[in-house]
């Protein structure tokens, strides 16, 4: 996955640089060149999964396993979300 910046200035830019860079140099947003597709069963299988699990699955569309691998991806979402409350 590649990003871009919303004022045209910059793209393909990796998830990593993406996140270290923050704005791009053209002060515009860095969002993905595309959007993953997920189908209605994928998303349907999604609903008995924890928040961080969620998350996990969410976030892996948006980097490239060559940037983060899944288990530390998954790793990193389990710590960033393992507090995370949600009333039911």
């Amino acid at each position: 996955m590649k990003y871009r910046s919303t004022r045209g200035g910059v793209a393909g830019v990796s998830f990593i640089d993406a996140v270290m860079m923050g704005l791009a140099p053209d002060r515009g947003l860095l969002v993905p060149e595309t959007i993953p597709k997920v189908s209605a069963e994928t998303i349907a299988s999604w609903k008995s999964l924890s928040f961080s699990e969620l998350a996990f699955e969410i976030i892996s569309l948006y980097v490239s396993r060559e940037e983060i691998s899944a288990e530390k991806l998954r790793e990193m979402t389990r710590l960033a979300y393992e507090t995370f409350r949600t009333a039911l």
